[in-house]
């Protein structure tokens, strides 16, 4: 499975804003699409620990499953609709919507075990 356009757009704006990620030059397919994943999975990480200023809420959002933690960054941090993540991970638009309130319901319980209060 090749990587999604939008998906080497997002990287290549992502990496003009931030220090480079390494990336192998010469892989077999099965190896481009395992390291396109761990290339995506950095990518979020580095969203998550760049952009989110407050250290507690990233440190809960890293702690999410793979999908939920790359639905909220994606729909929260970089503001994109559930239609373009479902797009650029190859999924239904309802799976996005599930990944997402399963991770915000996962979120406000961690949160509040840890007595967590947002200042706006």
């Amino acid at each position: 499975m090749p990587i999604p356009i939008d998906l080497k757009g997002l990287i290549a704006d992502w990496c003009k804003r931030t220090e480079p990620i390494d990336i192998p030059i010469y892989l077999s397919e099965k190896e481009i699409r395992k390291e396109s994943r761990k290339i995506f999975d950095k990518l979020v990480i580095r969203i998550i620990k760049n952009e989110i200023d407050n250290q507690i809420l990233a440190d809960e959002i890293l702690k999410l499953q793979r999908n939920e933690r790359i639905v909220i960054t994606l729909n929260i941090v970089e503001e994109m609709t559930p239609a373009e993540i479902a797009e650029l991970l190859g999924i239904n638009t309802n799976n996005v919507y599930v990944q997402k309130n399963k991770a915000l319901n996962k979120l406000r319980k961690q949160l509040e075990e840890r007595n967590f209060r947002h200042r706006r």
